[in-house]
């Protein structure tokens, strides 16, 4: 990817957070309502949601319309999702179930250029800027201008997370505490003092690594939380659940109501 990767220069110029959020309605005029409330990043879902490569194109076209970095988040590590999720112009693949160094050395295979990885080159894509003029200067800023994120999900990934921190191309490692909770057998006990003690340890690990944390916030406090432990890739909630939330609570609030009083 050639153009701007505003994500990727603020994680390393700043020490501030970035902020964003899920989306899994395939929309582009949605994305751009969210991207006019101006997060850092959108994660386009196609692990759990219809998004085709042709919308997720859209949507990302509309992510750098606004100064927005599109993350596309592929259903697996395989070579025909990374590939044309990174030509469609994402700034960021974010790859789930990363649960061993095998893992973690196919992510980057698939996703960086030779003499690093194994992908092939197409000048006549969106990331490529639609031009064989180009292709030298893609080989050249491709590996290091895309982040990779690797989501470290269940108990093996959790216990290989040492080993897969040692790959270098990872940029970003993502835990989510309802993960951690349930590697635990305490799903959902958030507040649980054993969470806490194994997230801030994964944290130091990953940070004595060089790899910046991700993790997912549901609520503010919440978000306030992973600010204050450190994490800098925040994704917060997803735009269903916040459109469905604002509505269940206007429409709560007012239809039991009786009109006149």
């Amino acid at each position: 990817m050639l153009n701007s990767n505003w994500l990727l220069n603020k994680l390393r110029n700043t020490a501030e957070p970035c902020i964003g959020t899920w989306v899994t309605i395939p929309s582009p005029e949605l994305v751009d309502v969210i991207c006019s409330a101006e997060p850092d990043f959108i994660v386009i879902d196609s692990e759990h949601s219809p998004v085709s490569f042709e919308t997720a194109q859209l949507m990302s076209m509309v992510c750098t319309s606004r100064n927005v970095s599109p993350v596309f988040r592929v259903p697996d590590v395989i070579q025909d999702q990374i590939v044309p999720a990174l030509e469609i112009g994402s700034h960021a693949i974010q790859a789930p179930n990363i649960s061993t160094i095998e893992d973690a050395k196919a992510f980057s295979y698939f996703s960086r250029y030779q003499p690093v990885g194994g992908k092939g080159l197409s000048p006549y894509t969106r990331a490529c800027n639609y031009s064989g003029e180009f292709a030298g200067q893609m080989i050249d800023e491709a590996n290091q201008n895309t982040l990779l994120i690797a989501q470290v999900e269940g108990r093996e990934g959790i216990e290989n997370i040492e080993r897969i921190l040692t790959v270098k191309e990872i940029d970003i490692c993502f835990l989510g505490l309802y993960d951690l909770s349930n590697y635990l057998q305490i799903p959902g006990q958030l507040d649980n003092s054993k969470l806490i003690k194994l997230f801030m340890g994964l944290i130091d690990k990953i940070h004595d690594a060089g790899v910046i944390v991700g993790s997912i916030a549901s609520s503010k406090e919440q978000l306030d939380f992973l600010i204050r432990a450190g994490v800098r890739y925040i994704t917060y909630a997803a735009d269903c659940e916040v459109i469905s939330r604002s509505y269940r609570d206007i429409f709560g609030s007012a239809k039991h109501k009786k009109t006149g009083e």
